[in-house]
């Protein structure tokens, strides 16, 4: 029979190998336990950041960026001018400083709601005026200073309106404030005496403004470009075109404005005619600015594009910026015609190097690579006891009646397990999964049909030797049946190798597991130290994120090492052939 606890614990102290082995392999399951208690992030679960890119297009070829990762802010609006960056989200506003890239941080006043729209202007070189709206019809103006090494943030003022307003714009040095509310009406603000001067109704969704007083230019759904007249609330309504126009921007001193949307569609309006350009391309454009020249509108959308519209010829020219990789907005064409694009978005945090946020990296997806690993050993442990428990049961069984029977039950098992011998692992678990599909069971069925044949092998071959002694002839002469033989003497003297051999089999079957992971045999939805590195290869994170690959490769060679240390310190005691040597 197997030994006891103590004469193992003794054996594994009285060989380093066995030991460390041994204190190797229990750190790996503590880790992989303990650490999921601790470490309490699900493996599924995709991690993202707020992203915002700055890109300085002076062609085609000369593309530069900056980056700026805005964390814990889901952003809802965004204004820029020269200098500043402002973010709005719910209640509170994050100001960036362009030059230094200092940041600041103002929590708003719950009292008057969420935020529902921001504008900022340039009052001066370092002064400027961010304009805020509220859900409870509340205007509050904010003075930003970026004087010194710190951003100073003062509320001037709050005005209240009485209107819900989606979209804000100042104009006239900040003196007179255009929105729009939830209804679509065009309300003028006067700041200064903090009254509503004029309110109209355009009759469409409106999606942008732009103010040229006294004329408010207003585009919207259907293709529909209207100008509100601000002392007169007289409306003059057109339709360029049919599709959705989703912004505007226009030169006051030429009565023009361009406006731009769905599909590339561009609406062109100069001294009281309309006309419109077709493009030819299906992005949609969300964005337009005019260029500090005065002669051109720059136009950005979805996918990177950026167009240069002349309004006066109305011809436009695409520029194919790869570098600008989402949907942009033009923030502020320079005064040298080169342009400044920006995207923003909820980015997915793909193949994040090793940091205190993930200890282990993410993965292309986005997730903790970490949280996989730990999932990933539990799983590939777990495998490898099922198949071991399998694998032992099927060749324990047909090495005892093999070994013990002899003549042609022998040759019979014996010519099966050859044949077994001739079958390939991976060809045939492939082949299972083509027939069946790849999941875990298909993983489970494929290694054990294989590898109980040398399990079985490894008992016959004990199970003969154990018949041969002159105590089981005693006892076949006392006329012992053949069960109770099988059960009684030569099961017990076999057992001790079968199980050193279960150990085995458990570190062969999770390399196993590994390598039809891998290959994309096994189940898509569980996560193993295999499938953790065939998303990697899959993905084509192997070649570019070091840690996607290294770290379950790590953990495979450890699990896999520290079991066959602790079999080959235990391997003199329980084989009988090894004992007699030492």
């Amino acid at each position: 029979m197997i030994g006891s606890i103590p004469k193992i614990l003794k054996e594994l102290k009285s060989d380093r190998m066995g030991f460390i082995g041994l204190a190797m392999l229990i750190s790996i399951v503590l880790f992989s336990v303990v650490g999921s208690l601790i470490y309490n992030v699900d493996p599924d679960t995709v991690f993202f950041d707020n992203v915002f890119r700055i890109y300085f297009i002076e062609d085609e070829s000369n593309v530069e960026s900056v980056t700026i990762e805005i964390q814990n802010l889901n952003i809802s609006f965004i204004d820029i001018e020269p200098g500043i960056l402002v973010f709005g989200s719910g209640e509170l506003i994050k100001i960036i400083d362009l030059d230094g890239y200092r940041e600041k941080t103002v929590e708003l006043s719950s009292d008057l709601g969420m935020l529902t729209s921001l504008d900022v202007i340039r009052a001066d070189t370092d002064k400027y005026l961010i304009y805020l709206s509220f859900e409870r019809g509340v205007i509050s103006v904010f003075e930003a200073l970026l004087l010194g090494a710190d951003i100073s943030v003062s509320n001037t003022r709050n005005i209240e309106v009485n209107y819900l307003l989606k979209q804000i714009k100042a104009a006239d040095n900040g003196d007179v404030l255009v929105g729009v509310d939830i209804n679509n009406r065009i309300i003028f603000i006067d700041l200064d005496t903090q009254t509503i001067k004029a309110v109209a109704n355009v009759g469409f969704e409106v999606n942008s403004i732009s103010a040229c007083l006294p004329n408010i230019y207003v585009a919207g759904a259907g293709g529909y470009l209207a100008i509100v007249n601000a002392e007169t609330s007289k409306v003059a309504m057109y339709r360029p075109i049919y599709e959705e126009l989703l912004s505007i921007d226009t030169l006051c001193d030429q009565n023009t404005a361009v406006a731009v949307g769905k599909f590339g569609s561009i609406a062109i309006y100069r001294d009281g005619k309309i006309s419109s350009i077709v493009t030819g391309i299906v992005e949609d454009l969300y964005d337009v600015k005019y260029s500090k020249d005065r002669k051109l509108f720059i136009a950005g959308g979805k996918d990177g594009a950026v167009l240069e519209i002349d309004p006066f010829k109305e011809t436009f020219y695409m520029l194919d910026i790869d570098a600008v990789d989402s949907d942009i907005k033009i923030l502020l064409p320079l005064k040298d015609r080169s342009i400044i694009a920006a995207s923003f978005g909820t980015y997915v945090r793909a193949l994040k190097p090793p940091s205190i946020d993930h200890p282990f990296g993410t993965t292309y997806y986005g997730r903790d690579l970490l949280a996989q690993v730990l999932e990933g050993i539990r799983t590939s442990l777990f495998i490898g006891l099922v198949i071991a428990l399998a694998v032992e049961a099927i060749g324990f069984l047909i090495g005892l009646v093999s070994g013990y029977f002899g003549g042609k039950v022998d040759r019979l098992t014996t010519s099966i397990i050859n044949f077994m011998y001739s079958i390939p692992l991976e060809p045939f678990a492939i082949m299972l999964a083509i027939i069946y599909r790849p999941s875990l069971t298909t993983v489970i069925v494929a290694i054990t049909l294989l590898i109980w044949r040398t399990t079985a092998r490894i008992i016959r071959s004990q199970v003969i030797q154990v018949s041969n002694t002159p105590m089981i002839e005693s006892v076949r002469a006392l006329g012992a049946s053949h069960i109770r033989i099988l059960l009684k003497h030569v099961a017990p003297a076999v057992m001790p190798l079968a199980l050193l051999d279960f150990a085995t089999v458990i570190a062969y079957a999770i390399l196993a597991e590994s390598t039809l992971s891998f290959l994309g045999v096994g189940s898509q939805e569980l996560y193993t130290l295999g499938n953790i590195l065939n998303r990697a290869r899959i993905t084509g994170a192997w070649r570019e994120a070091w840690w996607t690959t290294l770290i379950p490769g790590v953990f495979i060679t450890l699990i896999v090492l520290s079991i066959y240390m602790v079999i080959r310190s235990l391997e003199k005691i329980y084989n009988p052939r090894l004992s007699t040597q030492f």
